[in-house]
C-alpha cells in the first residue's frame, strides 16, 4: 500500500492514510460484494460460516473460495477487506470473519 499525508485539524500533526495500490471496483465481484454486505449487515463480524451462509444465501465452498482466494485469484483476505480468526470453543473451533477498516470503508462508500 502507498500512503499519503494530510494535516489534521485536531492536532498540529500530520496523519498517514494508506491508499490501496489497486482499484477495488475493478476486482470486487458481485459475490464478493454480497459477502461484504452480509458481514456489514451483521454488525461487521460474523461467528461461523454457517451464519454467513444463512445471511448471504451462498454455499460454504463458494464462501471459502471468495474469502480465501486461490492460486491466481485474490480472496477478500488477500485484498485486505476481511480478517479471519479461528476461535476455540468447548466443542471445537469456530471461524470468526470480520471487516477490516478498509472493508468497512468500501462497503460504506458503495451505499
Amino acid at each position: 500500500m502507498e500512503t499519503f499525508m494530510i494535516n489534521s485539524n485536531f492536532s498540529n500533526s500530520l496523519i498517514v492514510i494508506p491508499t490501496p495500490k489497486f482499484y477495488y471496483d475493478r476486482i470486487i465481484t458481485k459475490i464478493n460484494l454480497r459477502i461484504l454486505n452480509s458481514i456489514a449487515g451483521a454488525g461487521g463480524v460474523i461467528y461461523g460460516l454457517d451464519r454467513l451462509q444463512h445471511i448471504s444465501g451462498l454455499m460454504k465452498p463458494l464462501l471459502s473460495y471468495h474469502i480465501n482466494g486461490r492460486d491466481n485469484t485474490k480472496g477478500l483476505i488477500d485484498l485486505g477487506l476481511v480478517w479471519v480468526e479461528n476461535k476455540k470453543k468447548e466443542n471445537g473451533t469456530i471461524i470468526v470473519i470480520g471487516l477490516t477498516a478498509i472493508g468497512e470503508l468500501f462497503v460504506t462508500n458503495r451505499k
